[in-house]
């Protein structure tokens, strides 16, 4: 086993490599934030932990995964409970790598204020697929038929940042962006959404506001079904 990879804005898929990372017997500098990798992006095995947005993959993972190449991979996808769409399928076209465990595992939604949801740990299955990996055929699932419609300008106007007089320019939210879209607590054009900027910063000098649409959204009914393919 290689390494673990990982993309994660208010923290719950990190926390989810981290522990499939201690279960492998695994060094902390195993554990890699993709949108940080250096080349060559070249394994045996590896894990791939990310979470959904809008029923894909998020779009700063994309470039990343096309220049991924390992003999074999596992996809892990966290989503909000609000539904997992396609992100596995969409992800498994564009690493190249036989594919020998994925799940969908539920946790906290990172637009949900005061989210207790406790995320499950990693399926056994995965971890004995990861060690004795054998590929397997991965289906293709339904996603809403607007989740693709331009997914970062709906979250930029479904979601708003705004700099309070708390930030003191200290540049950690420029550092901590992985799209380049903050300097000194100003968001550009890039951003999308994935709040990092907010749980990162020290002085809390961000503030999240949601449309009336999406607050609506956000209180539909939640899924709680970890999805495993092994």
């Amino acid at each position: 086993m290689n390494a673990v990879l990982y993309f994660s804005g208010t923290g719950g898929s990190k926390k989810v490599a981290e522990k499939l990372a201690a279960r492998l017997d695994m060094q902390a500098t195993d554990i890699i934030e993709l949108y940080r990798c250096g080349a060559p992006l070249e394994f045996e095995r590896v894990a791939v932990v990310f979470p959904v947005y809008s029923q894909g993959v998020p779009s700063v993972l994309k470039p990343v995964f096309k220049k991924l190449r390992a003999d074999y991979a596992a996809i892990i996808a966290t989503y909000g409970r609000m539904g997992a769409g396609n992100a596995i399928y969409e992800a498994a076209r564009l690493i190249n790598a036989e594919i020998c465990a994925a799940a969908y595992i539920p946790a906290k939604h990172s637009y949900i204020e005061n989210d207790d949801f406790v995320t499950p740990d990693v399926p056994e299955e995965i971890i004995n697929k990861l060690r004795e990996p054998t590929e397997i055929c991965l289906p293709r699932r339904k996603k809403s038929p607007f989740a693709s419609l331009a997914p970062d300008l709906r979250s930029r106007i479904a979601v708003k940042i705004l700099r309070t007089v708390q930030c003191n320019s200290c540049g950690i939210c420029t550092h901590e962006c992985p799209t380049n879209a903050i300097n000194g607590g100003k968001i550009n054009q890039k951003c999308i959404r994935c709040l990092k900027c907010v749980r990162t910063c020290p002085q809390g000098a961000l503030e999240v506001k949601y449309s009336r649409v999406l607050k609506r959204y956000l209180k539909r009914k939640k899924t709680e079904e970890t999805i495993l393919y092994t």
